[in-house]
C-alpha cells in the first residue's frame, strides 16, 4: 500500500516536467498556428497554456478587462466561435429551406385550388348548356 502511495506521489511530481510549451506562429499565407513542435526556421511565440485574457494577448498591461482570464485556451475558443458560427449558418440555411418548401406547397396548393374551381366551372357550363338543350327540345 506504501509503495503505490509512493508511486504515485513520484508520477504526479514528474508530470508537470513532461509538460511541454505551447507555440504560436504566422505561415506564409498569414494564417496563425499553435503546437508544441513549430516547423525549423519560423519564428515563434511562447503561449500560456489553459489561460486567455479578455482583452486579446497584444493589449498592453493594465488594460480593462485583462485581469479577467478562464480555462479556456485561445485555439479551443476560436474553434468553439467557428463551430457556433458554422451552426448558427447551418440553422439558417435549413430556415431558408423549409421557407422555400413551405412556399412550394402554398403554390402547389393554390393551383390545385385553381384547377379544381375551373373544373367546378366547366362542370357548371356544361350542366347549363344541357339544360338549354334538354329545353330547346322541348319547345
Amino acid at each position: 500500500m506504501t509503495r503505490w502511495l509512493l508511486v504515485g506521489l513520484l508520477v504526479a511530481a514528474c508530470a508537470p516536467a513532461t509538460a511541454q510549451q505551447i507555440q504560436k506562429w504566422t505561415d506564409a499565407n498569414g494564417r496563425v498556428h499553435y503546437g508544441e513542435r513549430p516547423p525549423p526556421g519560423q519564428q515563434t511565440e511562447a503561449v500560456q497554456r489553459g489561460t486567455f485574457s479578455s482583452a486579446g494577448p497584444d493589449a498592453p498591461a493594465g488594460t480593462a478587462g485583462s485581469a479577467k482570464s478562464t480555462s479556456v485556451s485561445d485555439p479551443e475558443r476560436e474553434f468553439q466561435e467557428r463551430h457556433r458560427a458554422r451552426l448558427e449558418r447551418d440553422a439558417a440555411t435549413e430556415r431558408a429551406q423549409a421557407n422555400a418548401r413551405a412556399a412550394e406547397a402554398r403554390a402547389r396548393e393554390a393551383e390545385v385550388r385553381r384547377q379544381a374551381e375551373l373544373d367546378r366551372r366547366a362542370a357548371e357550363q356544361g350542366a347549363a348548356r344541357r339544360q338549354m338543350e334538354r329545353f330547346s327540345k322541348r319547345y
